[in-house]
């Protein structure tokens, strides 16, 4: 578990990943075979071996946690449970398991295979930032997208908020069933915004291992972790042929779901959804919107640094009914990149 808890280890708050990215291509580099690119956004694109047709991993490098400076402690528990410790407090630290699980598993899926992809994406806790600007021509030779982002140890993610992301017979193919997986429909992830990128190939997100996720007291069960692995080695192994999918907006419109971040249990409490009419149409001067958008939020921040990305995008949605999440996300990015702003509290 070396590997696991190296990860761990890695302080990599969302917007701040640079030493995560810096530990992926130095392990890049480590493994025979792969060749890596590096987007203008941060995403690292990982190709292994020459195929036809590839299987494909995505993660993402982020997380909500800010480390304490000093006392920080990885604790293994009977190499069955991993946890954070800050021993200068005395209480538990959040492990940052959200996505490090989903690395860990593209990386041994990386050691394992001669042929497969991955990508890893930046800033999904602030809006699924890197994925919604990914280089989509990446994944045009994928057969199928897995994602490793999902608490517990039995949810196969096949839908969020009521849009589909893969096939019945990709649903068949991969016999959750026999790995102890039930089908289930989830909140926003990386493999939902490439669906809504435009992906045309099934994707789902895979319960991982983690427990309590965006609190203090996450952990993760290590035989749940490897459940998820193996179930992720099957998938590839097995399901050979492209299992091809588009998701089809309904004709006069389609909803985009947002929902803020906290320290919730989405178990037990109800997804703040923003339902937003997006038209199938762009308006009649798209960039015009999105620079007015711009600057409109641009004044919001320097009046309240402290608003998310949800809320800031609740608000505007009233203004600017003509712009997708994508859009707020990626003015979002852009006010931060200029400004250097750090939201006082991470969501997700």
């Amino acid at each position: 578990m070396e590997l696991l808890q190296a990860l761990y280890r890695i302080a990599a708050p969302s917007g701040n990943e640079k030493a995560m990215l810096r530990f992926l291509e130095e392990r890049l580099k480590s493994i025979c075979g792969v060749r890596y690119d590096i987007d203008t956004m941060g995403n690292i694109y990982v190709v292994k071996g020459n195929a036809e047709t590839y299987p494909c991993v995505v993660a993402h490098t982020d997380e909500v946690h800010r480390r304490p400076k000093t006392g920080y402690e990885v604790i293994s528990v009977h190499d069955a449970i991993v946890l954070g410790y800050n021993s200068t407090l005395g209480t538990f630290s959040g492990i940052g398991a959200d996505d490090k699980n989903g690395i860990w598993v593209a990386l041994k899926c990386l050691e394992k295979y001669d042929v497969l992809k991955c990508a890893f994406f930046v800033q999904e806790e602030r809006g699924c930032i890197g994925s919604y600007r990914a280089d989509m021509d990446f994944f045009k030779d994928c057969r199928f997208v897995l994602q490793c982002d999902r608490k517990g140890n039995s949810d196969l993610i096949v839908s969020i908020n009521g849009m589909a992301l893969c096939s019945k017979q990709f649903i068949k193919a991969t016999e959750y069933k026999k790995f102890g997986y039930k089908r289930a429909t989830g909140l926003i992830s990386d493999v939902a915004a490439l669906k809504q990128n435009g992906l045309g190939v099934s994707c789902v997100n895979i319960s991982c291992g983690y427990y309590e996720p965006h609190t203090d007291r996450e952990y993760t069960v290590i035989a749940d972790l490897y459940k998820c692995l193996d179930f992720v080695q099957h998938i590839v192994e097995t399901c050979t042929e492209v299992y091809t999918h588009v998701y089809k907006a309904p004709k006069q419109h389609r909803f985009a779901g947002v929902y803020d971040w906290g320290g919730f249990d989405d178990d037990l409490f109800e997804p703040h959804y923003i339902r937003r009419l997006v038209h199938s149409k762009p308006a009649n001067n798209p960039q015009s919107g999105y620079c007015a958008m711009l600057e409109r939020m641009t004044q919001m921040v320097d009046a309240d640094p402290s608003l998310s990305l949800a809320a800031l995008a609740a608000r505007l949605n009233r203004e600017f009914p003509m712009m997708r999440y994508s859009d707020f996300s990626m003015a979002y990015s852009d006010i931060m990149g200029k400004q250097s702003l750090t939201p006082a509290t991470e969501r997700h």
